[in-house]
């Protein structure tokens, strides 16, 4: 439960609306076909650009549930999610490119 204005709105049931809500909105399709990742490269020099899921190097999924601690419940699922789908069919996976 978080306070803003006085309001005490329910995190939780809010995040469980809008999973209702994009689910609804995106039956039928894949999460690792919509669901995108703003980087700004390796460096973090490079513009933003946004990556969706299915084009995201194995490596790279691999580092951010290594390293961005506040990334949602939501997200860490996906990427798990992401890594083991690739190891169970192969040809998913995508390695690291200079």
């Amino acid at each position: 439960m978080v306070k803003i204005g006085g309001n005490a709105i329910n995190i939780t049931k809010m995040n469980y609306t809008l999973q209702k809500i994009i689910n609804r909105t995106l039956k039928g399709q894949k999460v690792r076909d919509w669901m995108a990742w703003g980087t700004y490269g390796k460096s973090g020099n490079e513009p933003l650009r946004f990556v969706l899921l299915k084009n995201m190097s194995d490596e790279h999924i691999q580092a951010i549930l290594d390293t961005q601690f506040h990334i949602s419940r939501f997200y860490r699922r996906e990427f798990k999610r992401e890594l083991k789908l690739r190891k169970q069919i192969p040809t998913f996976s995508l390695k690291e490119t200079l």
